[in-house]
């Protein structure tokens, strides 16, 4: 990776920046809701019964799915001729694809080499120093071989690299040496999902999309649904480089179109907080569900469709729309496998749901009503 996120003065840095998913805002907005403590509950005790059912082994291979985590789990090991670290021209260090991926296919598995989580209490530069000393001579160096911005002071350097290569795990921000080396690229063009498996601490990457031999891989280090000035000012001031991937160079004319359906997607997921509230109620939220799969496949911006889903699975299941939630389980189902692996919990716990829709932890928590299924383009992507 070229460059990413700090400040000039890393012990300032309390912000972890990566983009929270639709999925965890909502569960958040749940929390704060006295009225859904319950129902959150029941889906925590729900998993915890499912892992000490599923979960108990100590291995997991592409046959064998396991339950092990309400985040993730999936433990399968990428091989090992995805990618190779190359030279990339204006951009330092990135990865390429040394032959044809597909879609869904795990990329790497990664482990934390240097964590920093933000603690009042502590000072965070001696925290990450203190880490840094008991790294071997081989790992140090490849450590010290990432960017960070060049004002740093000496002994700021380790949180300084951490805080610009990182990814968030869990409650810390976690450097990783070989996803450190994988470029951003907005919305569209962004080709590779990460995510923080908290079972097995690690961070695993899978194609959003297939991938042609010698092509480079994306991930995006921001929340994309932004129009172009807004990201590249956000990239240029955390991460401190300004962006030319295929979204960010396109046309003037083709910007500005690119700009306002990726602003009207930003709004679209907005107004679905509107259930929570019961500002509207579950119909108007799958409709706003399907123009978001309408305007995200024209963008063939495909990186949450999984959790767009697996929302929508959860408003059909509260108002006992029974056929609605098993065709949503369906896609949250391929959709979750694709961004975090199939025998992801995600993508199994889906497959259960779109079978037995009534052992949703939401079945019937709200009033009965015909919600609505997907639009015929997103059950056209199941084939």
């Amino acid at each position: 990776m070229t460059v990413r996120r700090t400040g000039n003065d890393p012990s300032k840095s309390k912000k972890l920046s990566r983009k929270v998913s639709p999925w965890r805002q909502w569960t958040r907005k749940l929390q704060q809701n006295p009225t859904y403590q319950v129902l959150i509950a029941v889906i925590v005790i729900g998993l915890s019964v499912l892992f000490a059912t599923y979960g108990g082994g100590s291995k997991a291979t592409k046959s064998s799915a396991a339950f092990n985590s309400p985040i993730v789990t999936n433990r399968t090991e990428a091989a090992p001729d995805v990618y190779e670290v190359v030279d990339v021209p204006g951009r330092g260090k990135g990865m390429v694809a040394r032959r044809n991926i597909k879609q869904g296919e795990l990329i790497l598995t990664d482990d934390p080499i240097l964590r920093y989580e933000p603690d009042p209490q502590e000072d965070p530069i001696e925290y990450v120093w203190t880490q840094m000393a008991n790294l071997t001579w081989e790992q140090a160096n490849e450590i010290q071989s990432l960017s960070y911005p060049p004002a740093t002071p000496p002994r700021g350097v380790p949180l300084a690299i951490v805080m610009t290569n990182g990814y968030v795990a869990g409650p810390s921000m976690a450097l990783f040496t070989k996803a450190a080396r994988m470029n951003h690229a907005c919305a569209s063009a962004m080709n590779v999902a990460h995510n923080w498996r908290e079972t097995d601490e690690k961070l695993y990457m899978h194609a959003l999309k297939d991938i042609k031999k010698g092509e480079e891989l994306f991930t995006s280090y921001i929340d994309s649904k932004e129009p172009r000035e807004a990201r590249m000012k956000a990239l240029k001031d955390d991460y401190h480089f300004e962006c030319d991937c295929p979204v960010c160079s396109l046309p003037e004319h083709l910007s500005v179109q690119s700009d306002v359906k990726l602003s009207n997607l930003k709004e679209l997921f907005e107004r679905l907080k509107g259930w929570n509230d019961d500002s509207i109620d579950g119909k108007e939220t799958i409709a706003i569900v399907n123009q978001i799969w309408d305007l995200s496949l024209e963008l063939d911006y495909v990186n949450e469709l999984g959790e767009i889903a697996a929302i929508a699975s959860m408003v059909s299941s509260a108002h006992s729309d029974l056929d609605a939630a098993r065709k949503w389980n369906k896609l949250a189902a391929k959709w979750m496998g694709i961004a975090f692996g199939k025998d992801s919990l995600q993508a199994q716990m889906s497959k259960v749901w779109a079978q037995d829709p009534e052992t949703h932890p939401t079945y019937a928590k709200k009033e009965a009503m015909l919600v609505g299924g997907p639009i015929a383009v997103a059950m056209k992507t199941l084939e």
